[in-house]
């Protein structure tokens, strides 16, 4: 019996797809790189098998380059993108990832949490932390990325990051009081001291000693710099004999007793 060349593509396609179930991926590879030559049109489950076998044999580098003959064929396939995305990822080719990431989200092609929060990421350490907090929070209002202490940590450090203080400190507040952590309330209660709103870090470093904070010397230092910025010596001096009693900040917080004390002598205040 004799074959168009499309009925052999055909046959080489049921051979690969045979030799798949096996686990036979040289065998794989060989019947589709046959069919893919004689094929006369792209063969979307040729190359598919194709990728799969390289994949299980571990050769990432022939899977990226799979991928890239498939997208520009079958653009409109979402899957394709991200895989690709992912590929350039194992190979450690990280720019190609983020750039094919980027373009999948613009063409709406990233339709998990996972996903948009993995472009964040490489945003984020590409050197963008402010486009990387844009993305995940119009996803996280969005509802695909769901608002938990975990989610609200990474978007407040990319605000962090990207040196916007306010919107940091709101929402590493907002991670806090999810479940109460003491350590999420001393990183605002930092942050707002850092960007000079000493009064509302002060509220955050006590819920933070109230919440249990691990080393509450950390919190109790933060609380006699802030109390020292306001010019509340006494209460500057109290946080500061405190955080001496913990070790993680007792030499930091002997340090400035002394400062505290000539300040107050200076200002006429009774420690």
């Amino acid at each position: 019996m004799e074959f168009t060349c499309k009925e052999d593509a055909q046959v080489y396609k049921r051979i690969a797809i045979a030799h798949s179930e096996q686990k036979e991926w040289d065998k794989v590879l060989a019947v589709a790189d046959k069919g893919l030559a004689i094929s006369e049109k792209p063969d979307k489950t040729l190359y598919q098998v194709k990728l799969t076998a390289y994949y299980n044999q571990k050769k990432y580098k022939d899977s990226v380059k799979v991928l890239e003959i498939m997208v520009p064929l079958f653009p409109e396939d979402k899957r394709l993108w991200v895989q690709l995305a992912q590929f350039y990822l194992l190979t450690g080719d990280n720019s190609k990832s983020l750039a094919t990431y980027d373009l999948a989200y613009k063409n709406g092609f990233l339709e998990t949490a996972g996903n948009v929060t993995r472009l964040s990421q490489l945003l984020a350490a590409d050197g963008s932390p402010y486009y990387a907090a844009k993305i995940m929070s119009k996803n996280m209002k969005s509802g695909l990325i769901k608002e938990d202490e975990k989610t609200l940590t990474t978007l407040a450090g990319f605000y962090q990051n990207a040196k916007e203080m306010k919107q940091a400190a709101q929402t590493y507040g907002k991670a806090a009081a999810l479940n109460n952590s003491g350590k999420l309330y001393l990183r605002q209660g930092r942050i707002l001291a850092l960007d000079g709103q000493h009064k509302s870090a002060i509220t955050a470093l006590k819920k933070s000693l109230d919440a249990g904070v691990k080393n509450p010397g950390e919190a109790q230092f933060e609380l006699a710099l802030a109390y020292l910025n306001l010019k509340q010596y006494k209460s500057a001096y109290k946080y500061a004999k405190l955080a001496a009693n913990d070790k993680k900040t007792a030499r930091s917080a002997k340090s400035y007793i002394g400062y505290i004390k000539e300040k107050a002598r200076v200002h006429n205040v009774t420690l």
